[in-house]
């Protein structure tokens, strides 16, 4: 009943089988290739982890600076960034001028 119904619609038995066939083989092709994306994606982030300071300098209410863990850094700290340093968090300027 089936071949009758695709030779009356004008496709051989065989192109019904070739496409159910192609289709998983395809579907597990993209997934192959959305993990890859995402392998590649994770080693690009990790990599520019690793280009930030792991210690910033903390400007205390005194106007003493320390050096403390890039993490310990809460909204509101200030910190000095001296001349060719990189910056350890995002922020804006208070004091003095840059360019980034």
């Amino acid at each position: 009943m089936l071949r009758v119904a695709r030779a009356r619609c004008g496709l051989p038995v065989s192109a019904a089988r070739d496409t159910a066939t192609m289709q998983p083989a395809l579907m597990i092709f993209g997934r192959l290739i959305e993990a890859t994306a995402k392998m590649r994606t994770g080693h690009l982030v990790r990599g520019l982890q690793t280009l930030l300071p792991r210690t910033a300098l903390l400007v205390e209410a005194g106007g003493s600076t320390r050096e403390v863990e890039r993490e310990s850094l809460r909204v509101g700290d200030r910190v000095r960034v001296r001349p060719g340093e990189r910056t350890a968090a995002d922020g804006r300027i208070l004091e003095g001028c840059a360019s980034f």
